[in-house]
């Protein structure tokens, strides 16, 4: 979970899911204030064995998220301390937009190894964390990370390449790969951010890359994009402008919906073919993130949904291909070949699949479309939402 209070407060009280939950998993939600408005959030987490774990999402339908935060100042401030702090947080880099003078600075960024402190608003960002949703949200923010890992090269069509072109240092690494504290002090942050840190991550790690820089953590188990993305612009003096990302999401939900009436109470199911060694899974589990997408554009589940094991990440077994069946049928060959499954009886006998109202995508539009829908940050779920409306009507015509 995410956790900033101000340098003289002490932490909020948080309720948070437990330890041991199932891979699919919501906590009991709670009530955190924003404002003069009470949201009330339900987190969402999702894995597959076959790809890099990327985050959930919360409840398409809200307009905002409680991110697992609090942030406040120390006690009452003068009006002078309370200018100088506000002009030191909108001073603008090379690398970060203009602040919007909302946070305080110093801030405390608590995490469950221990708390480190931003004396003042950082300009150089490190992202340490080879998932993508870390650097995605940043650069989301108009800001631009002096450190990123360079796993994709920035080639996810929804990346900002003007942006990215600016990123000074890149590392390559791979999802739960172990980045070099060498190469990352190399490019001088002044602050370390790791909101998809895997269990490879630990107080060792934490305590090694706090010498360089404060770091900000959380479990990526625990956080959605939102919370990275309304965590960061908290941290960086960027609230408004992410505040206004996430309402893009949402207002783009309720305009495809708008303009699809059709997609109305019709079931749906998204299956993603990885390989023989990986097999197949069903994405479509309640209660997860493509779910939730997909219910908030007037879809349901259809109610062979609820037959995929949750602890199995929806694995799809050779004898449970049948029960992929729905009005639309989404499925993407995300391996070198997915003819193992698509050319078996059991898949070709699928009333999706024989009346012509599946879509079966392969190769980069497979990958790009998949990954930005289940596994992206607010980019690629935005670029993934205007393919999914192509790819939809395609299919129901």
């Amino acid at each position: 979970m995410l956790h900033l209070v101000g340098l003289c407060t002490k932490p909020a009280s948080i309720r948070t899911p437990s330890l041991a939950k199932p891979k699919y998993s919501v906590p009991s939600p709670y009530i955190q204030p924003m404002g003069n408005s009470l949201i009330q959030r339900t987190d969402i987490s999702m894995t597959h064995p076959g790809f890099p774990r990327r985050t959930g999402i919360t409840t398409i339908a809200l307009t905002a998220v409680a991110a697992a935060l609090a942030l406040s100042a120390c006690s009452p401030r003068s009006p002078a301390n309370e200018a100088e702090t506000a002009s030191t947080a909108q001073g603008a880099s090379a690398l970060l937009p203009e602040g919007e003078g909302t946070t305080q600075y110093p801030l405390t960024l608590e995490t469950p190894f221990g708390e480190t402190v931003l004396d003042e608003r950082p300009e150089r960002v490190a992202v340490v964390s080879a998932v993508g949703v870390d650097t995605e949200s940043l650069l989301a923010l108009d800001a631009v990370p002096v450190f990123a890992v360079a796993k994709y090269d920035g080639e996810d069509p929804w990346l900002p390449k003007d942006l990215w072109e600016q990123v000074e240092f890149t590392e390559q690494g791979d999802a739960g790969e172990e980045i070099s504290a060498e190469a990352i002090a190399a490019s001088k942050p002044d602050l370390i951010v790791n909101l998809q840190a895997y269990e490879t991550f630990d107080q060792d790690r934490f305590n090694q890359l706090s010498q360089i820089a404060p770091v900000f953590y959380a479990d990526a188990e625990e956080t959605t994009w939102q919370d990275v993305l309304t965590s960061l612009g908290e941290t960086l003096d960027l609230r408004d402008t992410a505040a206004s990302k996430i309402a893009e999401f949402d207002d783009r939900v309720e305009a495809i919906k708008a303009d699809n009436p059709d997609f109305a109470g019709k079931t749906i199911s998204l299956v993603n073919v990885y390989s023989r060694e990986y097999g197949a899974s069903y994405e479509t589990l309640p209660e997860t993130d493509t779910a939730a997408i997909f219910e908030s554009l007037g879809f349901k589940l259809p109610e062979n949904a609820y037959k995929f094991p949750e602890d199995g990440y929806g694995e799809i077994s050779d004898e449970m291909v049948g029960l992929i069946d729905a009005v639309l049928v989404l499925v993407g060959i995300l391996g070198d070949s997915g003819a193992y499954f698509t050319d078996q009886p059991l898949f070709k006998q699928v009333p999706a699949v024989s009346e012509g109202r599946a879509v079966i995508t392969e190769g980069d539009e497979a990958q790009d479309f998949t990954w930005g829908l289940t596994r992206a940050g607010i980019l690629g779920k935005l670029w993934a939402l205007d393919t999914f409306e192509d790819l939809a009507n395609q299919a129901l015509s």
